[in-house]
C-alpha cells in the first residue's frame, strides 16, 4: 500500500484511508438505497473515523461510482490507478465535473443533493465537540460533522463533502 505524508506534522496516510475519508459521506445514501447493510456502513464509519484503510476490492464495490469515475480519469489523463494524486485530484478537481455533467446517478439527483455532493474548501466559523459551522468557497455556510478530521478550531481550513469535514488543510 502506497503511503504519503499529507502534511509534515501528520503521520503517513495510505491512499485507501484517504479515499475513504472523502467517500464515506456517500455511504449513508448507499445504505438508504439498500446497496449496503448497516454492518457494512458501521465498518466503513469506524475505519473512516480512525483513519484506517479497508481492502481496495471492498472500496471499489461499495463506492463503485467513484471507482468508475476514477477509471475515466486514468484513461483521459494518464493517472496511475489508485495513486494519491488520482484520489486527491478526483475529489478536489474532477468530482464537480461529474456532478455538472450528470454522470451516473447524478443525472437523476435533485439539485439540493448535487449541491451537498460537491467537494468544497471552507473555513471553520464556529466549532463544537463533533461539529462545526463552515463558510464554503462561494460564501454558503453549512454545518458539518468533524468526526473524520478530529477537533477543529475557528479559522481552520477544511475540505467539505456532503456534510462532513474530510480533511484539514
Amino acid at each position: 500500500m502506497k503511503k504519503i505524508k499529507t502534511r509534515p506534522a501528520e503521520k503517513a496516510v495510505n491512499v485507501e484511508a484517504y479515499f475513504l475519508k472523502y467517500a464515506f459521506p456517500c455511504a449513508f445514501i448507499t445504505l438508504q438505497r439498500g446497496a449496503i447493510d448497516a454492518k457494512t456502513y458501521n465498518r466503513l464509519e469506524r475505519a473512516a473515523v480512525k483513519g484506517e484503510s479497508l481492502p481496495r476490492p471492498t472500496l471499489e464495490k461499495v463506492f463503485a461510482a467513484a471507482d468508475r469515475r476514477m477509471d475515466i480519469l486514468v484513461k483521459e489523463n494518464g493517472y496511475e490507478k489508485w495513486s494519491m494524486k488520482l484520489v486527491r485530484d478526483y475529489y478536489w478537481k474532477w468530482h464537480d465535473r461529474f456532478i455538472k455533467e450528470g454522470e451516473g446517478s447524478y443525472a437523476f439527483a435533485p439539485d439540493i443533493l448535487k449541491e451537498l455532493c460537491r467537494v468544497l474548501p471552507g473555513t471553520v466559523m464556529k466549532a463544537a465537540k463533533d461539529t462545526a459551522v463552515v463558510k464554503l468557497k462561494g460564501g454558503k455556510v453549512r454545518p458539518v460533522m468533524t468526526s473524520l478530521v478530529g477537533p477543529v478550531r475557528k479559522g481552520d481550513k477544511v475540505m467539505v463533502h456532503y456534510g462532513y469535514a474530510c480533511e484539514k488543510l
